[in-house]
């Protein structure tokens, strides 16, 4: 599987964070070269940019699971499957303080 460890978040020119799709270990920007505002609900501030994924990078990322279903994951153990599945886990926890601000 490929590690996220090594990749950043793009930052805009105003100091945003600016979110892409993430395939194949990198982040990838859509050809439509959009992108929405998020925004914190309490304070109407603005937090991210977030690229508009078009029909191509959708389909991208779907042949991207599907090959590494196809190559890796359906032949790990449960137990290989389970480990991994923790260590998402613990990234999201360790992650969860900048998730929240993305979610909220």
């Amino acid at each position: 599987m490929t590690s996220v460890e090594t990749q950043s978040t793009p930052v805009t020119q105003d100091g945003l964070s600016r979110w892409s799709s993430f395939i194949d270990g990198a982040f990838i920007d859509s050809t439509v070269g959009e992108t929405f505002a998020v925004f914190e609900a309490a304070t109407g501030l603005e937090l991210a940019k977030v690229v508009v994924a078009d029909t191509a990078t959708v389909d991208r990322a779907v042949l991207s699971s599907r090959r590494a279903f196809d190559t890796d994951w359906r032949h790990r153990s449960p137990r290989e499957r389970a480990d991994l599945l923790r260590r998402v886990g613990e990234r999201l926890k360790a992650n969860a303080p900048e998730l929240a601000e993305l979610e909220a």
